[in-house]
């Protein structure tokens, strides 16, 4: 898997179906300008993100830097560091699913 599907899937996996969606969910929330077509050519693979692109699409897809440029799954630590961020609601959801994994 290249980093434009990475993003692409975690773009979807964030309930943002449409491209076009996301677009406007960068420009009404982080303070980030970006041509709609830049973030085209980003998941067709087509141009390389810049630094800043990769710490904004990180935080706005809550995904790690490591996983997005090279697949690389996130370490123990940083997943706990990802988990304590979450609601209690959605740390139960969580904890749901590990167990629905573990218990197969």
């Amino acid at each position: 898997m290249t980093p434009g599907n990475r993003l692409r899937r975690a773009r979807t996996l964030n309930d943002f179906s449409k491209r076009t969606d996301f677009y406007q969910y960068l420009a009404n929330n982080h303070y980030f300008e970006m041509e709609y077509s830049r973030l085209g050519r980003l998941e067709r693979d087509e141009d390389d993100p810049t630094v800043e692109e990769v710490a904004v699409l990180c935080s706005a897809l809550n995904m790690t830097a490591d996983w997005y440029l090279m697949g690389a799954f996130p370490t123990k630590a940083s997943l706990t560091q990802r988990i304590e961020s979450l609601t209690l609601p959605q740390v139960e959801q969580v904890y749901l699913f590990i167990d629905a994994i573990r218990f197969r």
